[in-house]
């Protein structure tokens, strides 16, 4: 596989510079807007039923061979009806006229490597959403939160109170997780983020792609297959592709200004975008984009209303606890004994320190996150004959700010001489991404060849403020550099494509790859997460022998311990830096090759198949296949399956992350933390190497063209993965509510086991459990349409998708366990771990879009609904799973069904001029919130109002919006 591009592949760079043609007759023509006049960038082209393709240069133009039996070309372009030509070989130059048409129907890049295929031509479903269309319509500024509201089976919630997930939204197609859907861009493989999500949130244990690093403004299209496709594409392409088209247009210049709102007052968000395309060498373009977003954070945490300064003694608060009526006895060393209740005793405090309760509040809600970003997109022909150099990519830098729990006054991580009153400590981030690709593409003896490099790096960095390190005592600094990480990718691609009079007409693809991969963590400053208190003693210890006739013997002597003489914790509050011990540089290569076919056997029949080679140097080789069929039935309706198999190799960040602090116990220093998957402690517990997830699709729908102007896609489907990748909990912790006394003492045992490795609990990344995802996808788009400028477009679509563990005779999850972690599946495994898998993401979503345009005018109202999302408490029929309603005295369940909702976007539209766009609306117009929970015991003290384990559209409520749009055509 090396050696395949090592020697082939400049070759292949060098054939590309000699193009010959084997066509008999020659059109060329222009393709342009029927209204405007304007020229189409990127129109397609194609002789009908044969061999050749072409598409339009910045000025609307093309070339075009066509064999002697051809008399008609299609030209085909996003967002305008589909165009037939008779032509012949008296036909030289053609003008085609263009008019807006239905959105659904227009050629795709992915699902299909034959290049004239229309959405509704595909095997397998294919969304295209055209954002340049429609972003002048939504208040949303993210990729991630712009698709949440538009395609169904895309859902990405923020997070809140949850690290680096707090300023990078993971986000998943089809309910599976965020690095089981692979994202290009320009059908390049983009790469993904450093961050891997271990908090509690829902995605836990997953990496993403960060697509909000990717500005809007740049963005023409983004296209969605609703379908597995590793054998087309390669590794993570589970639960589908989503390829992101940028723009190509030149000669006009888009300026957009957004700023938003809450209807809370907070959440200040303000948008500024700037667009421009120009050519350049005459045959040349580039489309660049700019873009700055500020975005403010938003709170709704309900006032704590808990102890700050007195606790009751030797009663612990929890849900069950009535404090705020019933008077306890309190011990502390301001008043030794009081029959006051907590809040008296703290209200008199407040008055004395001229605070009150507000003093002590959270944030709880979206993070603050600053962006600046460019993009681009080039191109510049070689030849007349099509050859083309083409180059994309960008740089983002996002700066996040989020905040942690509350460190109250009389905590022991807080110290009174700097904090007073206690503090909020704050995680900053700083985000840096940058991508570039480099490519040549055109024709060798009618083959579409393409050779491209692609780089692409992720860096993220910890920053923690207003904070402490507890063991530094008042000398502490507040401010930390607590290190980070990074993620590097780098692809060479090769691809080449024909299409041939086989049958009707078959294309044929193939293609090679070589990928390699990089992860680094870094560590932070020595006081983000050094314990100062540790020091060497010299203490009496005890050495027991026993003789040969069983006598044991006590004998003290003198040795040398690491003791915490300070008992304070060490490193920076909220968030403590990465170790030297952390510090990781691990890379990877993937080299693979595939083929790809598509075969029209009749006109209303074809089969498409794939099949993929890959090698990974980590873990070694898979083989993937893909069948897909497409039966047309009339003029109206269509047939069309799938099945195919693929596979996600485990992430460089789930193989290498390793985080740790230090605890300590009888004096003694033990590691707390998530280790590396081949760490000696995974050894020690029989935690299996970390293995690719494979998976077996099916899928089954239909596609109707009833009318013109109506479409209709039905798609059911079931996907069934193996050895899924999940974070563990923390094994090692005997003391865990959760367990029974059994599993107790076998967390002993296991303890005993990781302190050799100097370890006291431990989690780690492993092959899991198996699934089974089952569910229908539906889209329906209907345009009404009086003149060009007088339309109404309804489309409606909806996912229903049920993702369930493999489960066993009894019920419970069948894990991927070893024998010598057998009883501590509660551990390995439990039910909160098993809900962020099936319930925790909304079992359905749908959505209805009206959109009218009359001339200067037009009005967009769009209903999105979000099913219900389940939070299961983590141990099933344990004690602690219940608590006792305080007013009603009735046993209740954790456990938790967050009903449907509803929410109803509005914008209305004016063209003041013809260069200049007002739009102004609400999302979220009715101000929805989704249910508050009740699964947190600091619930009914207040700070967590609504949940932050599962969560639908968010908690943030009505958003208002105006944006301004400046669009120039020189």
């Amino acid at each position: 596989m090396k050696k395949f591009n090592q020697k082939c592949l400049p070759l292949l760079c060098m054939m590309i510079l000699s193009f010959c043609s084997n066509a008999q007759y020659i059109i060329t023509g222009t393709v342009i807007d029927e209204v405007s006049k304007e020229p189409l960038v990127a129109a397609t082209i194609y002789a009908k039923g044969t061999t050749t393709g072409a598409v339009t240069d910045i000025s609307g133009k093309f070339f075009i061979k066509i064999p002697d039996n051809v008399r008609a070309i299609v030209v085909s372009y996003v967002g305008y009806s589909s165009k037939e030509l008779v032509v012949d070989n008296t036909t030289k130059d053609v003008v085609v006229l263009m008019k807006e048409g239905v959105e659904l129907e227009n050629i795709t890049v992915i699902g299909s490597r034959n290049q004239t295929r229309t959405k509704l031509e595909t095997a397998v479903p294919v969304d295209v959403i055209p954002i340049a269309q429609l972003i002048n319509d939504v208040g949303q500024v993210e990729i991630n939160q712009i698709l949440t509201y538009l395609a169904p089976s895309f859902q990405s919630s923020r997070q809140t109170i949850s690290d680096g997930t707090d300023h990078i939204d993971p986000a998943s197609l089809r309910g599976l997780g965020p690095d089981q859907v692979l994202v290009l861009i320009n059908g390049k493989r983009r790469h993904q983020s450093a961050l891997v999500n271990v908090n509690g949130t829902v995605n836990r244990g997953t990496v993403g792609t960060d697509m909000n690093a990717i500005p809007a403004s740049a963005i023409e299209r983004i296209e969605i297959l609703r379908d597995g496709a590793a054998a087309q594409y390669g590794s993570d392409a589970i639960a589908g592709v989503i390829n992101i088209v940028l723009k190509q247009e030149t000669d006009r210049l888009q300026v957009s200004t957004l700023f938003g709102t809450h209807k809370a007052g907070d959440g200040n968000t303000v948008q500024t975008s700037v667009n421009y395309g120009f050519k350049f060498a005459e045959k040349g373009f580039m489309n660049v984009t700019g873009e700055y977003s500020d975005r403010a954070e938003t709170n709704r945490m309900k006032e704590w209303e808990g102890p700050v300064y007195f606790s009751p003694t030797g009663t612990s608060l929890t849900a069950t606890d009535p404090l705020k009526s019933q008077p306890l006895v309190y011990q502390n060393s301001i008043a030794p004994k009081s029959t006051k209740t907590y809040k008296q005793l703290d209200d008199s405090t407040f008055a004395a320190k001229g605070t009150n309760r507000s003093t002590y509040r959270m944030r709880i809600g979206n993070s603050a996150v600053r962006s600046a970003g460019v993009m681009y997109n080039a191109s510049y022909p070689l030849s007349s004959t099509g050859a083309e150099i083409y180059s994309f990519g960008g740089f983002n830098q996002k700066s996040g700010n989020a905040a942690g729990f509350y460190r109250l006054p009389t905590a022991g991580t807080n110290n009174t001489t700097l904090y007073p009153n206690g503090f909020l400590p704050e995680i900053n981030t700083d985000i840096r991404d940058v991508s570039f690709v480099l490519g040549v593409k055109g024709q060798i003896k009618g083959w579409n060849v393409d050779l491209s490099n692609n780089f692409g790096r992720n860096n993220l960095d910890y920053r923690v403020s207003n904070s402490l390190n507890a063991s530094l005592g008042a000398g502490s600094q507040t401010a930390f550099n607590c290190g980070g990480f990074s993620y590097t990718q780098n692809i060479m691609n090769f691809d080449a494509a024909k299409l041939f009079k086989f049958f009707e007409r078959t294309s044929i693809a193939f293609g090679g790859e070589y990928r390699n991969e990089n992860y680094k963590i870094f560590a932070g400053e020595e006081a983000s997460y050094r314990n100062y208190g540790l020091k060497e003693q010299v203490v009496i210890d005890t050495l027991t022998t026993k003789d040969a006739a069983g006598k044991v013997t006590k004998t003290p002597y003198f040795s040398n311990k690491t003791v915490d003489i300070l008992g304070k914790a060490g490193g920076a509050q909220v968030f403590p830096g990465f170790r030297p011990e952390n510090v990781t540089d691990q890379s990877r290569n993937a080299s693979s090759v595939y083929i790809d076919a598509e075969t029209d056997f009749t006109k209303n029949f074809m089969v498409a198949t794939a099949l993929r080679f890959e090698n990974y140097s980590d873990f070694g080789q898979t083989l993937n296949y893909k069948i897909a069929s497409r039966l047309k039935i009339g003029k109206i309706f269509s047939i069309r399956g799938a099945t195919s198999t693929g596979f996600r190799a485990p992430s460089q960040q789930q193989k290498y992350f390793t985080a740790t602090s230090t605890l300590f116990q009888d004096g003694v220093p033990f590691e707390v933390g998530t280790f590396p998957n081949n760490s000696r402690a995974a050894q020690l517990l029989g935690i299996p190497t970390l293995k690719q997830e494979t998976n077996l699709n099916y899928s089954l729908g239909f596609t109707a063209r009833p009318m013109e102007n109506l479409e209709i896609t039905v798609d059911a489907y079931q996907i069934d993965i193996k050895n899924r990748i999940i974070l563990t909990g923390q094994f090692g912790n005997a003391t865990d509510p959760l367990l029974d006394q059994t599993q107790k003492d076998r967390q002993k045992v296991i303890s005993g086991e990781l302190a050799a490795a100097n370890v006291q609990r431990a989690a780690f990344f492993t092959n899991a459990v198996d699934t089974r995802t089952r569910g229908v996808d539906m889209v329906v788009s209907y345009n009404l349409k009086f003149t060009n400028t007088h339309y109404i477009k309804f489309v409606a679509a909806g996912n229903l998708a049920q993702n369930k563990v493999k489960t066993t005779a009894d019920g419970k999850a069948a894990l991927n366990i070893t024998d010598k972690l057998r009883g501590l599946e509660p551990v390995f495994f439990n039910r909160e771990d098993q809900s962020r898998l099936e319930v925790a993401n909304p079992r359905g979503k749908a959505n209805l879009t009206i959109q009218y345009v009359n001339n200067r005018f037009n009005i967009m109202v769009r209903n999105a609904y979000w099913d219900r999302v389940v939070y299961l408490h983590p141990e099933d029929g344990d004690a602690t799973r219940w608590v006792v309603n305080a007013t009603t005295g009735a046993r209740e369940t954790r456990d938790q069904i967050f009903k449907p909702r509803l929410i109803t976007d509005l914008t209305v539209g004016f063209q003041v001029t013809k260069s200049l766009n007002l739009s102004i609306g609400a999302n979220n117009l009715l101000d929805i919130y989704p249910d508050k929970h009740k699964h947190f015991t600091n619930y009914d003290y207040g700070r967590f109002a609504y949940s932050r384990r599962v969560t639908q559209f968010g908690f943030n409520g009505a958003y208002y919006f105006a944006r301004l749009r400046f669009n120039l055509k020189s």
